[in-house]
C-alpha cells in the first residue's frame, strides 16, 4: 500500500473513530490531547499497524506513529482561523541560547504535528483533522526578545513576529501561533449539538 492509500485507509477510519467519540459524548467534551492520541491510536491498529503510543507518557516530542511517520499529537480550538498550540515545557533552560538548543534537540524527534481542530459554533462542532510539517514551527532564524510585565519582571520570551511565546509563569511552556494556512487538512467531521 502506497502513502496516498495508507492516509485514504487513515482517515476513512479517522472519521468513523471521531464520530463513534462524539456520539458517545455527546458533543460536551472537546478531543483533547490525550484524547487525539488515543483515537489515532485505535485507528493504527484498526489499519493493522502500531502507533507505538504508551497511554500515560508524558514525553516530549514524538508521542507516535501514523503508518510509519513519527508525529507530535496537538488539540486545539480554531477560531477565526487561527490557533495556538502547546509544545514543550523547557523549565532546565535559563538563556535564549539555552531554549533554541533545547527546542532543536527535542524537535528531532518526530517529523510533523498530527494536529485535531475544533471549530465550536453554535449549533455544532467542526473537526478538522491534519499535519503540520515541522518546517512551520521551525526556529532557526527566529529572533528572540523579553516581555516584561508591569512589575518589570520577564514575563515571556517572544519571537520578533508573534509566532513563538515561552511563558516564564507556565514553566517556560513554549506555546506557537498559527494558522489554517499552516495546516493540511486531511479529513474533516461535523457534529450537530443536541439541544
Amino acid at each position: 500500500m502506497n502513502q496516498e492509500e495508507k492516509l485514504k485507509e487513515f482517515s476513512t477510519i479517522l472519521i468513523e473513530e471521531t464520530d463513534t467519540f462524539y456520539k458517545w459524548s455527546e458533543g460536551i467534551i472537546r478531543i483533547s490531547d490525550k484524547i487525539l492520541e488515543l483515537i489515532a491510536h485505535k485507528v493504527e491498529v484498526r489499519c493493522g499497524r502500531s502507533s507505538l503510543w504508551e497511554s500515560g507518557s508524558h514525553k516530549s516530542g514524538k508521542d507516535q506513529e501514523i503508518y510509519g511517520e513519527s508525529v507530535s499529537s496537538k488539540s486545539s480550538k480554531l477560531e477565526e482561523n487561527n490557533f495556538k498550540i502547546s509544545s514543550y515545557r523547557l523549565t532546565t533552560c535559563e538563556t535564549i541560547e539555552d531554549f533554541i538548543n533545547e527546542i532543536k534537540k527535542r524537535d528531532e524527534s518526530f517529523t510533523k504535528y498530527l494536529v485535531c481542530l475544533t471549530e465550536v459554533l453554535e449549533e455544532k462542532h467542526i473537526v478538522r483533522w491534519g499535519f503540520i510539517d515541522k518546517s512551520k514551527t521551525d526556529i532557526s532564524n527566529v529572533d528572540w526578545h523579553y516581555v516584561f510585565g508591569k512589575s518589570g519582571r520577564k514575563s515571556k520570551l517572544q519571537s520578533s513576529d508573534g509566532k513563538f511565546n515561552i511563558h516564564f509563569s507556565m514553566s517556560n511552556q513554549l506555546w506557537i501561533n498559527l494558522t489554517i494556512d499552516d495546516f493540511e487538512t486531511i479529513c474533516t467531521y461535523e457534529y450537530d449539538l443536541k439541544k
